[in-house]
């Protein structure tokens, strides 16, 4: 019986070390692709969401929209993809 759980331990040992530089890449990745001011806009931007829908739900999606509407175009004019050929 312990052969039998050596032999399960080895295989997914093999697993793990053939998927654990896929998974630290695949990390790599998402680590440079987001920053630290995306998860703060996009906290910022549902903390005022859910304050403004305390008050009155319509208020709170008028001024959600319009604040990433504002965000988009400013974050688009920055990348310079609103340039005009």
């Amino acid at each position: 019986m312990a052969s039998t759980s050596t032999a399960k331990l080895s295989f997914y040992l093999k697993i793990t070390e053939r998927l654990a530089p896929f998974l630290l890449s695949l990390l790599k990745i998402l680590v440079n692709a987001f920053d630290i001011r995306d998860f703060i806009l996009l906290g910022g931007l549902g903390m005022l969401g859910y304050g403004l829908y305390l008050l009155d739900p319509w208020i709170a999606f008028t001024v959600c929209g319009a604040l990433l509407v504002v965000l988009s175009i400013l974050m688009r004019a920055r990348d310079g993809h609103s340039k005009q050929n």
